[in-house]
C-alpha cells in the first residue's frame, strides 16, 4: 500500500502535529541553571537606583555561510522550547559578524562599575 506525503501531513495535522524547524541553542548544564537562579535571586530585591547602573544589551550573530536549516521536526503548537524539541548547537562555524547594542539609564550622581 502506498500513501502520499500529503496524506501523512494531513493526518499528522489532524492530531495536532506540524512540521517545524527546531530551535537551535547551546545546551545549558545543571551548573548553568543553578548559577542563573542564584543570580536572579540576588537581584530580585534591587532598587531602581541599583538597576540604573546596569547596561542592558543584546547581540545578533550573522553567519557568512549559508545554513539552509532543512531539518524539520514534527511537534505540537506552543511546544517550540520543550526540552525534546531544540537542536543543540555548541558553537558557530565559519566566518560571521557579531552585532552588539546596549542601553543604560545614566544617573549623574552615581559612578557605576561594570564587571566583565
Amino acid at each position: 500500500m502506498t500513501v502520499s506525503r500529503q496524506t501523512v501531513y494531513r493526518r499528522l495535522g489532524h492530531i495536532g502535529l506540524f512540521a517545524r524547524r527546531p530551535v537551535r541553542c547551546v545546551p545549558l548544564t545543571a551548573a548553568h541553571c543553578r548559577l542563573q537562579l542564584t543570580r536572579s535571586r540576588e537581584h530580585a530585591l534591587w532598587t531602581s537606583q541599583q538597576w540604573s547602573c546596569v547596561m542592558f544589551s543584546d547581540e545578533s550573530r550573522f553567519s557568512l555561510q549559508s545554513d539552509s536549516r532543512r531539518i524539520l521536526i514534527w511537534r505540537a503548537p506552543s511546544t517550540r522550547y520543550h526540552q525534546e524539541n531544540p537542536t543543540e548547537r555548541h558553537r558557530y562555524g565559519g566566518a560571521e559578524w557579531l552585532v552588539l547594542g546596549g542601553i543604560i539609564l545614566v544617573v549623574p550622581e552615581l559612578t557605576c562599575m561594570f564587571r566583565v
